[in-house]
């Protein structure tokens, strides 16, 4: 227990640290560490540079991960979320400017539609931010520091993670029907199996 998280070594999968987006404790989904408790607290963008893959938001939206290296924008569009890896974020008074990882940054920039919102009556497209340790900071909420191979978590009240089962999904695919356009998977019945707990990276690569 290191102050008011507990942490854990990251277990080792195919003979390397496991890397994950999601975590179950007690059969309940975790939250990964976010600036936001509610939704309808985020913050909105202020203006986009396309050209040069900049998207400018509130200073004080950012200041919390202005130095981390870890940070992530999940970007609420027209009828889409993006979820973007922060490559820099650079002070510029009460704004700043937030550029991002490849390959996201040349694909979320280059397609015309959908695109973030940027209206005249201040409707921008709205933001959350997750990925960082510094955001860790409400009961619920674990981040995981590859780097450090630690996974750190803030406990509920009451809440011991010496006595929880903690689950962290190592597979994307549970079950996998191949068939070809000559012969089509047909016929097939599962019973008595749960499908569970299953990972998503692709936001990570």
């Amino acid at each position: 227990k290191e102050g008011k998280l507990f942490v854990a070594d990251v277990p080792e999968y195919n003979g390397r640290p496991l890397e994950f987006r999601q975590l179950w404790i007690n059969g309940n989904k975790a939250v990964r560490a976010r600036d936001v408790a509610d939704f309808n607290d985020m913050h909105r963008i202020l203006s986009l540079d396309k050209p040069n893959g900049i998207i400018y938001v509130p200073a004080k939206a950012v200041s919390k991960i202005a130095k981390s290296q870890k940070g992530e924008m999940v970007l609420h569009e027209m009828w889409c979320i993006a979820n973007l890896r922060i490559k820099s974020i650079k002070m510029l008074g009460d704004s700043a400017a937030v550029t991002f990882h490849e390959p996201e940054s040349h694909i979320h920039f280059m397609h015309p539609w959908p695109s973030p919102m940027v209206n005249t009556d201040g409707r921008n497209s709205a933001f959350y931010l997750t990925g960082a340790k510094e955001l860790l900071d409400t009961p619920g909420e674990w981040h995981l520091d590859t780097k450090a191979g630690k996974i750190y978590y803030m406990p509920h009240k009451g809440e011991d993670l010496r006595k929880a089962t903690v689950e962290a999904p190592a597979l994307e695919t549970l079950l996998k029907v191949d068939g070809t356009p000559d012969n089509l998977a047909s016929n097939i019945l599962i019973k008595g199996v749960t499908f569970s707990h299953a990972t998503w990276m692709r936001p990570s690569i």
